[in-house]
């Protein structure tokens, strides 16, 4: 099941969305359901530049994660066939050896 809102433009330079996700437990292998929040917006402050990113937060009874990505993107147009350079840094949660009762992983079925 999903609920979300579409993605929100401010004009052509500034995209924002969300979304929000209930993760039924048999999606998810070993998990209860699981709620799964996340923002993200893309920006493009000048031509040919895109800097974009995403959070999401995951919890259930179980589970408790979150994840990000930052992103830069310039789409070089003089050159022939117009090549995207980008750098993306991302990190997500891995478990905890020290909880034995909760599972930090962030789950990927539930993400972006």
């Amino acid at each position: 099941m999903s609920r979300g809102k579409p993605r929100v433009y401010f004009g052509d330079k500034l995209t924002l969305g969300g979304t929000y996700l209930l993760v039924d437990a048999k999606d998810v292998p070993g998990a209860d359901e699981l709620d799964v929040y996340s923002g993200r917006a893309s920006w493009k402050p000048l031509t040919g530049l895109t800097l974009s990113g995403e959070y999401v937060h995951q919890t259930s009874d179980q589970i408790e994660a979150d994840g990000w990505y930052a992103q830069a993107a310039y789409e070089a147009k003089d050159l022939p066939w117009s090549p995207v350079f980008s750098y993306r840094y991302a990190t997500f949660d891995g478990d905890d050896p020290n909880t034995t009762d909760r599972n930090e992983n962030l789950r990927s079925i539930a993400y972006g």
